[in-house]
């Protein structure tokens, strides 16, 4: 039996419908989102790029971009 992690449909950002190449910027991120997106997309075969706007801020924006 394979199991596979469960997505709400109301999702916040556009990360699972947006083509390969495209990035989104979060503005106000929560503090765990960058753990939390890799961890949630992986099951789907999603790969992020995912960077700060201001590397030196740890409350910057951040810059989602898809890979693959």
């Amino acid at each position: 039996m394979r199991l596979t992690a469960r997505i709400p449909h109301n999702r916040k950002w556009p990360i699972y419908t947006m083509p390969v190449g495209r990035s989104v910027t979060i503005e106000n991120p929560p503090k765990r989102l960058r753990f939390d997106i890799y961890r949630r997309v992986a099951p789907h075969g999603i790969v992020l790029s995912v960077r700060r706007i201001n590397s030196r801020d740890p409350m910057s924006d951040l810059v989602v971009t898809r890979r693959a």
